[in-house]
């Protein structure tokens, strides 16, 4: 098939599933990643590993725009009263994650350089299906407003402490003294400032432009154009996409909010089939049939994670006097995991390799296994049941928190 029918079959079978989960009181986007199995490489291989890699500009532009959608809600008239809170809160829930599964892992395996590599890829959140249950049931609220501030966050945490472990790692393995935590903290604050900089520059000339516009199919073209353009600049230059699209959303929102908003809402009104298609994309990747296999350091890493990111996500609350709602619920928002951890996996997976090539080293494999492949097999796997049960309990913490309204599904 070409990939244009492949789309049309995609969409077509994404709206139909958003009726059926709509209707079953589940969020839709656990339907669309259900749709993506059933057609990907644990189903009907629809879409197939050629496939997907054919389609993963579509995965970069739905990142793009996940990462400015949750700039445009982080205005600062909104969260001068939880701003230090949200540091605060993805600090503890990022570094609790980090610990209890690398603690539990070494405890376990008794290999170091497993147990820290699991212990950095557990830390990263999921914002894709975060943002789309917030969008879904058009929530509002403290844990609302903080939960946008964390995801946000997040993923530049987790890529610290990843960039940390790594370099730990790579350092052990190679008996090098080269790699200190000056070197370190250079090469982590340089790829976080970079994005940075491509939102804030692209922020720029949004701003300095939008004003002459006041058509809504120009605004349409205009907001879609530099997210594309802002999106394709940050893969040129390797930095992160959802960080460089956020900085954009989040300076234009902050400087311009009200000649803003017009944008942002034409931009919501795009995104629907652009998400599904993300998420059915993340689907089809998933092998179902690893659960299975993924044996005890699979099942230690999926419980371990989730009390991390609960009690992690309880002492930031407490610690920086977050509301009642936000200490109760904040931690079963957080347990969706997707794109960063499976993208980082690959990348250790890539690196491990090349390194084992070279040196001779025991700590490199796990029971005869390159630890590589053994750590893509227990986040794919765990992947798969986080993205399935995640958006599920932050509609359940949402809802206990008083922002789902009893009318909405």
């Amino acid at each position: 098939m070409n990939n244009l029918l492949i789309i049309g079959i995609c969409l077509s079978a994404g709206l139909l599933a958003s009726y059926i989960f709509k209707w079953l009181k589940i969020p839709q986007v656990v339907g669309h990643i259900s749709i993506g199995v059933l057609l990907g490489i644990s189903g009907f291989k629809l879409l197939d590993l050629d496939s997907i890699y054919q389609l993963e500009d579509l995965t970069l532009i739905a990142l793009g725009f996940i990462g400015m959608m949750i700039g445009s809600e982080l205005r600062w008239a909104r969260l001068k009263r939880v701003g230090l809170s949200i540091l605060a809160i993805t600090f503890f829930e990022t570094t609790c994650a980090a610990l209890f599964v690398g603690v539990a892992t070494y405890l376990f395996t008794q290999h170091a350089l497993l147990s820290l590599l699991l212990g950095a890829l557990a830390a990263a959140t999921a914002p894709g299906g975060t943002t789309t249950v917030l969008q879904e049931y058009r929530t509002r609220g403290p844990l609302t407003n903080t939960l946008l501030g964390v995801i946000g966050a997040d993923d530049a945490f987790a890529i610290v402490l990843y960039t940390i472990a790594f370099t730990t790692g790579k350092s052990w393995i190679t008996a090098s003294t080269a790699s200190n935590m000056s070197h370190i903290l250079i090469h982590v604050g340089w790829d976080i400032g970079l994005s940075i900089l491509i939102g804030s520059l692209f922020s720029a000339l949004f701003i300095m432009v939008m004003k002459q516009i006041n058509d809504t199919d120009a605004r349409q073209i205009f907001g879609l154009g530099f997210v594309f353009c802002c999106t394709g600049v940050a893969i040129w230059l390797g930095s992160s996409v959802i960080l460089a699209n956020m900085a954009m959303g989040i300076c234009i929102s902050n400087m311009r909010p009200h000649q803003a908003k017009p944008f942002f809402q034409i931009l919501y009104k795009i995104t629907p089939p652009i998400y599904i298609m993300f998420f059915i994309l993340v689907g089809a990747k998933l092998n179902i049939f690893l659960v299975s296999s993924m044996g005890a350091i699979g099942g230690l890493y999926f419980i371990c994670r989730i009390l991390g990111k609960l009690s992690g996500a309880w002492i930031g609350s407490v610690l920086s006097r977050a509301s009642t709602q936000v200490k109760q619920n904040l931690g079963l928002c957080l347990l969706s995991q997707a794109g960063v951890a499976i993208g980082l996996a690959i990348s250790a997976n890539k690196e491990l390799e090349a390194l084992s090539n070279i040196y001779n080293n025991p700590n490199l494999f796990f029971n005869n296994q390159n630890i590589g492949m053994v750590i893509i097999n227990v986040i794919t796997a765990t992947t798969f049941i986080f993205q399935i049960i995640g958006p599920m309990f932050t509609k359940y913490g949402l809802k206990r928190a008083g922002e789902i309204k009893t009318n909405v599904r």
